[in-house]
């Protein structure tokens, strides 16, 4: 499949996938899951998974091309969600402006003020609440606003 073609997932309308969907979380349960949920649905054609906010800072800032979507836990050991958001906003703009995040969090309805906190950051997109439902997953993730493909710089 070529980048003009779209697929039809059983929603209203047509979705090309993202090229490359990263998923930022410690826990390894969390991003099989999301992993097969987007490649069974054909959303994504790469995905590559950190274990932490600073080992996805770290690949961000050397990649050739930058993923159209992360999914970001907010509670990561170390440095949390909130500390990649930030440093994300450190790296060059053409990395930090076409950088699109969906925040996770098992904590939603217990941490407004985090998740206030998140949203304060132009690259979020939404915030979903874990464990991941395959429908509100696969919605948020067709929400997001299309981006370029395999942006190199």
């Amino acid at each position: 499949m070529n980048g003009n073609q779209s697929r039809e997932f059983g929603f209203e309308g047509q979705f090309t996938p993202f090229q490359t969907i990263w998923h930022i979380d410690a826990n390894e349960t969390d991003v099989f899951q999301s992993r097969l949920m987007l490649e069974k649905h054909g959303l994504c054609r790469n995905f590559g998974a950190f274990n932490s906010g600073r080992a996805g800072i770290f690949h961000l800032s050397q990649t050739q091309t930058l993923p159209d979507l992360i999914l970001l836990e907010l509670y990561l050991p170390g440095k949390g969600g909130i500390d990649f958001l930030e440093r994300l906003q450190e790296l060059p703009e053409e990395i930090s402006s076409k950088t699109k995040v969906i925040v996770l969090t098992s904590w939603l309805n217990y941490r407004p003020l985090l998740i206030k906190q998140a949203f304060a950051f132009p690259q979020v997109m939404a915030c979903l609440e874990k464990p991941l439902k395959t429908d509100v997953l696969l919605d948020a993730v067709l929400q997001v606003p299309e981006s370029p493909s395999a942006i190199h710089y």
